[in-house]
């Protein structure tokens, strides 16, 4: 998947803060499909997440925070001025990222084919 690694420098953080995020945003999407939903926006795909998995307990609800967390994110990133992104904060959060693919992934396999 992502591999902390190739990444070094400032900007590096950001593209991998932002590969995360693509990561997640697909894999819930990609779940998604399986109950024959689909949604083109971050907050309604957020919405339907914890609507439909970590409230009903089919996705932890660190899994849930971990989106969130990057979410919150994006949109100060997206909307703030002179947002700095620092290695310390996003490094750790590709463990995250990882875990929540792969719980996602599982859920994938177990539910079949839309």
């Amino acid at each position: 998947m992502l591999s902390v690694e190739a990444w070094q420098g400032p900007e590096a953080d950001k593209a991998l803060l932002d590969r995360c995020r693509q990561a997640i945003r697909r894999a819930v999407s990609a779940l998604l499909v399986t109950r024959g939903i689909s949604t083109s926006t971050h907050g309604h795909l957020r919405a339907l997440l914890h609507r439909d998995f970590v409230k009903t307990g089919l996705i932890p609800t660190e899994l849930g925070r971990h989106f969130d967390r990057l979410f919150s994110d994006r949109q100060e990133g997206d909307y703030a001025d002179f947002v700095v992104v620092k290695a310390d904060e996003v490094r750790p959060w590709l463990a995250e990222t990882t875990a929540f693919v792969d719980y996602l992934d599982g859920l994938i396999a177990r539910s079949g084919p839309p």
